[in-house]
């Protein structure tokens, strides 16, 4: 949901009467890399794109991009804490 809030896309990151069905489902195995690392079942606007790890169908879509404001005067504290560590 926090990526979809991000891109500022009300219709993702939620399962509601009218949002995009974008939803991939894993299997919970032993570590967090095995885990992420193949999609049991993966719903592309309602049709499913990925089951077992293997791309089952195509599906189009689109790219999202965001390009925030950026505060330069970020990179002094960040050059301060490295300059610690």
């Amino acid at each position: 949901a926090a990526p979809a809030r991000v891109l500022g896309l009300a219709d993702r990151g939620q399962l509601a009467p009218g949002a995009a069905a974008d939803v991939v489902f894993f299997d919970d195995t032993a570590t967090t890399e095995t885990t992420f690392s193949r999609a049991k079942l993966l719903f592309k606007n309602g049709r499913i794109v990925v089951r077992d790890g293997e791309v089952v169908n195509l599906v189009g879509g689109e790219t999202h991009v965001v390009r925030p404001d950026y505060d330069s005067s970020v990179e002094a504290r960040i050059a301060r804490y490295f300059d610690e560590a």
